[in-house]
């Protein structure tokens, strides 16, 4: 800090991106910009941190297919035309597979504890917890004198001896990170200071009126999904479950602006981007009691959030954007009404899985140091006996009958395998090839469908189409 002959303390505001850039949002390292302050103090211009690359899409592996007599259809599912003002709530339409009975009691069902707050010092904890406090009703939420327009002030009395700037900007993120119920928090957090205290944080809003708005229908969207997956059954089912609704119903959209980037386009306008899809994920599987966080890096080579889970006791990945086969850019993904329609090649991926074609970035790969991502346990294709440790087209016609027989007779028109390795990838690929319709009208008397298969390399996967 500079120092005149008067000894003024000096009282600067940092303006910093928090989440929200072209696509998917990524938080990042403050921008310089000038904030007014006021009039009364001096103001301060700081330069900081070098923003994020901006998003322009996020894709999968494009899709190959395997079998001839492909019908392919363009018919987009309905979704709510987002307004200003909502005056409805997008309801899935699709309900997903159970063994147990559903109920729509939800009062019953646990809120899961946070996992970054855990990864912070005692004094960076404190100060997390204030943040929180402050900004947790949207009816706090004031009108600005400054770029920022409308936000929240929480104060604060942080002291740090050193990079103050990076000691904020780390428990803003780990905030952003554990609550995606702050839905109306937009792209922007600023702090004042004062030597090597931060004296307050204030984060940048929707403006109040629409934010409390909102709030109603938010809960509305939530309570929708909710309904369709009953709490007493296994977590693992309750994270496949969310993960196939998710897929079924939201369409990937970089419109609506911020709406697009938070649980309100999954909620209530039933499109959004990548942090839209993982963040709506995370706040369903926290609501019943699972631990999860998002997380961001690159999902190949574009910029990208999907999500940290604790399933049943041991730490996964998952992506539920990728989960959704409309993220691949082919035409024939729109699933037919009532049934569902999901890419189960990123459900519960350990770290060595997830990091062929993701690499988490920044913080995230702060947050997740102390957990691990070994187990296989509750991963899709071992849960669902889709593994393949080798080519055997006797275990293999066994399987692919039975999938043909369950996602027939329950409204679902994909399923998947995965194999060990390549060379078994390969041999599986070409026995699909030549085998795939015997092995339908074997399972399926007197059925029809279009078959074709999705291939994904990376993962070793192969995904059946039934249309």
């Amino acid at each position: 800090m500079i120092q005149n002959s008067k000894k003024v303390t000096f009282v600067a505001w940092i303006l910093a991106v928090v989440c929200i850039l072209s696509g998917c949002g990524l938080l990042t390292s403050p921008q310089s910009t000038n904030s007014p302050v006021p009039s009364s103090e001096i103001i301060t211009t700081i330069p900081t941190g070098t923003p994020s690359e901006s998003i322009e899409t996020e894709g999968v592996p494009s899709a190959s297919v395997a079998t001839p007599d492909r019908t392919t259809t363009n018919t987009p599912m309905p979704v709510q035309t987002p307004t200003q003002t909502p005056v409805t709530v997008h309801t899935p339409t699709q309900s997903p597979v159970s063994t147990s009975t559903p109920t729509q009691e939800t009062t019953t069902v646990s809120r899961a504890p946070v996992y970054c707050r855990t990864v912070l010092n005692a004094s960076q904890r404190a100060a997390y917890d204030t943040i929180v406090a402050g900004i947790d009703d949207p009816r706090s939420i004031q009108v600005l004198d400054n770029e920022m327009e409308n936000g929240i002030t929480v104060s604060v009395q942080y002291q740090q001896q050193s990079n103050l700037e990076k000691e904020i900007a780390l428990i803003v993120e780990a905030i952003i990170m554990d609550h995606p119920e702050f839905f109306y928090i937009l792209n922007q957090y600023a702090y004042g200071y004062s030597g090597s205290k931060a004296t307050s944080v204030t984060v940048q809003t929707l403006p109040k009126s629409e934010a409390i708005s909102l709030q109603t229908f938010v809960e509305n969207g939530i309570q929708s999904y909710m309904q369709k997956v009953s709490a007493n059954q296994d977590q693992y089912e309750i994270s496949k479950q969310f993960y196939e609704l998710l897929a079924t119903n939201i369409l990937y959209s970089q419109e609506n602006g911020s709406r697009a980037h938070s649980v309100v386009g999954a909620f209530v306008d039933g499109k959004g981007v990548c942090e839209t899809y993982a963040k709506a994920y995370q706040l369903l599987l926290n609501r019943y009691g699972i631990r999860a966080f998002t997380v961001s890096g690159m999902g190949r080579t574009e910029a990208h959030r999907w999500i940290a889970m604790e399933i049943n006791g041991r730490w996964y990945y998952s992506d539920p954007t990728w989960g959704d086969f409309k993220t691949t850019g082919e035409t024939d993904t729109y699933p037919k009404a009532g049934y569902i329609k999901a890419n189960y090649s990123y459900l519960n991926l350990t770290a060595a899985q997830m990091s062929k074609d993701h690499t988490l970035k920044g913080v995230s790969v702060q947050m997740t140091a102390g957990l691990s991502f070994t187990a296989t346990t509750d991963n899709y294709f071992v849960k669902e006996n889709g593994y393949f440790e080798s080519m055997n087209s006797i275990l293999a016609d066994t399987y692919i009958k039975a999938q043909f027989a369950y996602t027939h007779a329950n409204k679902m028109e994909t399923f998947g395998i995965q194999l060990k390795d390549l060379t078994t990838y390969n041999a599986m690929k070409d026995y699909l090839n030549h085998n795939l319709y015997r092995l339908y009208y074997a399972a399926v008397p007197g059925g029809s469908a279009d078959l074709s298969c999705y291939m994904n390399e990376s993962q070793c996967v192969l995904h059946v189409y039934m249309r």
